[in-house]
């Protein structure tokens, strides 16, 4: 599954959503996570109006998750109905900790995760089902 997480300094889950400098997208499985891309975002854009949230929200594409440290309703919203989850952290948390605890839930698949997955498609067909 690919998961997106916003950040400033590319080692922690450490920005929102509008004011993130960084959303890196990582791909995660039971066996492992790899990072594939950064977007950069050097306009910070607070209450994410118009074009900036646009740009923030098409970062998000075929992601199931993101991972962010605060994200507004508007954000919240425009990520929903492209079909990302967001998952708020508490406290800025490393990058690592955040791919190992979803690596973890992988293994046990809690009810809420198993639900997600079954609605989403994997990339190229089949289901993310007994994956």
């Amino acid at each position: 599954m690919r998961i997106a997480v916003t950040t400033d300094d590319r080692e922690h889950v450490d920005a929102p959503f509008g004011l993130a400098r960084h959303i890196c997208i990582y791909e995660v499985a039971r066996e492992g996570a790899r990072f594939l891309e950064t977007h950069r975002f050097p306009e910070r854009a607070p209450g994410c109006d118009g074009d900036a949230l646009a740009r923030r929200v098409a970062a998000l594409k075929n992601c199931t998750l993101l991972y962010t440290l605060e994200i507004g309703s508007r954000g919240s919203a425009r990520a929903l109905a492209n079909g990302v989850r967001t998952v708020r952290v508490v406290r800025p948390r490393p990058i690592s900790e955040v791919l190992s605890a979803l690596r973890a839930d992988l293994e046990a698949v809690p009810p809420w995760l198993r639900s997600l997955l079954r609605a989403r498609k994997r990339p190229g067909g089949g289901s993310w089902e007994g994956r």
